[in-house]
């Protein structure tokens, strides 16, 4: 079972394959006039849960659990890696590794926080996929 900030997403035994969706151990999910209700889109209006054990489709995190659960049974990871300069003469240092929605998030987290240096979120071949500060757009004196 992976568990993740919405819907768990439950494998096969030999976590292979996605089994189900379940929003059984979902925080949004309360009791709302004597049966389940999801509480992710309005607090004060929760939207019935016919099946706790099957998550519905409408759900929106339910494809986002999957993609994490499917990037982990795969072995799919990204990694932010920081280096102390812009030239990255040194050694970069691995901030973090995981599944590639967290990567993105720990990647902004780092950004936000850097006043120097070169921040880079990388796929596990070494591909790219953003950097700080963004050199796409021609950069502008410190």
């Amino acid at each position: 079972m992976t568990r993740s900030f919405g819907p768990a997403v439950i494998s096969t035994a030999s976590d292979t394959q996605i089994d189900r969706v379940t929003c059984s151990y979902c925080m949004f999910r309360n009791h709302h006039n004597g049966a389940d209700a999801c509480t992710y889109k309005d607090r004060s209006n929760p939207t019935p849960i016919p099946d706790p054990q099957n998550t519905p489709d409408w759900c929106e995190m339910k494809a986002g659990a999957v993609r994490d659960a499917t990037d982990t049974i795969n072995g799919v990871l990204h990694y932010v890696v920081r280096w102390p300069s812009k030239a990255k003469s040194e050694e970069g240092r691995e901030v973090y590794e995981g599944i590639p929605s967290e990567a993105m998030r720990q990647f902004r987290l780092v950004t936000r926080k850097a006043k120097r240096g070169a921040i880079e979120l990388q796929t596990s071949t070494g591909r790219t996929l953003a950097s700080w500060p963004d050199t796409s757009a021609g950069e502008i004196g410190d």
